[in-house]
């Protein structure tokens, strides 16, 4: 018996001793069953609350819905050296999926996407005057969302052209874990037209809070214009919401880089197809 905090006089403790003894003789004797030494009686509050407690009550039974198949396995790929008769260099660290079950697909379609850049790079530096330095083209990638059903990876090259000022480009991927292949991003839309104002609108708030005083409202304007072109190139899923990376120069001068914005779901809800590949991000 659990008795209250309070100290009880010896009397009382006397009588309800004796009070005990007795009901659980009158138990033993209308239900024939004899008391088991040790065991512990249990009030009716007690007892509810070990039923409400209970591992059989629904709430505490209730598991998360767990998609189907496995998250890919991500390892980095690492090509160094001089190609082409020494004539440029790459340095290129890119992912290599495993394990998903649209992994094979996913890294052909990468290392599609990266071997037309090489290319273009490559006659971009065929057409500069022979120098000491020879052209160099960096790749590196990190990865901005990944579940087993979603795969989003951003791709950064820089071109340096025979110690020229640098060039910088991105590149988004995402990819349906499923089979492998590609979303556009006009997939995640109701309507794409719809879509695209939604994004031009909030990224060009977004991006002229960032710049502040560096924004330059014409190319800002220009550049966030509802255009697929505008933001297909490089964008992401992100738990937070719609990232999208916008090219060098593509909002202003070179001096301000390459801004990024994450537009948040909820901004992004009246516009979102319930059913597409964002869905799960505004249900």
């Amino acid at each position: 018996m659990v008795y209250p905090a309070r100290t009880m006089g010896p009397l009382a403790r006397i009588a309800g001793l004796t009070l005990l003894a007795s009901l659980i003789a009158a138990a033993c004797t209308s239900t024939g069953a004899s008391p088991t030494p040790g065991a512990a009686s249990t009030t009716t509050g007690e007892a509810a609350a070990e039923a409400t407690a209970s591992p059989s009550a629904p709430e505490a039974t209730a598991t998360p819905e767990v998609p189907d198949g496995p998250t890919c396995v991500i390892e980095a790929r690492h090509y160094a050296g001089s190609t082409g008769a020494e004539s440029w260099r790459r340095d290129e660290s890119s992912p290599l999926f495993s394990v998903c079950p649209g992994a094979a697909t996913m890294n052909a379609i990468l290392r599609g996407t990266l071997d037309r850049s090489l290319g273009v790079f490559a006659r971009r530096a065929g057409d500069v005057a022979p120098s000491k330095w020879p052209s160099t083209i960096t790749i590196t990638f990190t990865i901005a969302y990944s579940t087993p059903e979603l795969l989003s990876t951003r791709i950064v090259l820089v071109e340096d052209l025979s110690g020229a000022r640098p060039a910088t480009y991105y590149i988004g991927l995402n990819f349906q874990v499923s089979d492998g292949l590609t979303i556009p991003l006009e997939s995640l839309f109701t309507d794409t037209a719809d879509g695209l104002i939604a994004l031009s609108t909030r990224s060009r708030a977004l991006v002229s809070a960032q710049l502040g005083a560096d924004a330059d409202p014409t190319s800002i304007y220009a550049g966030t214009g509802p255009k697929l072109a505008n933001f297909e190139k490089a964008w992401a899923f992100t738990t937070d919401g719609l990232e999208i990376t916008f090219q060098e120069q593509q909002l202003g001068p070179l001096e301000i880089g390459a801004p990024v914005v994450v537009i948040p779901w909820s901004d992004l809800a009246d516009v979102i197809s319930p059913s597409g590949p964002a869905g799960s991000f505004v249900s």
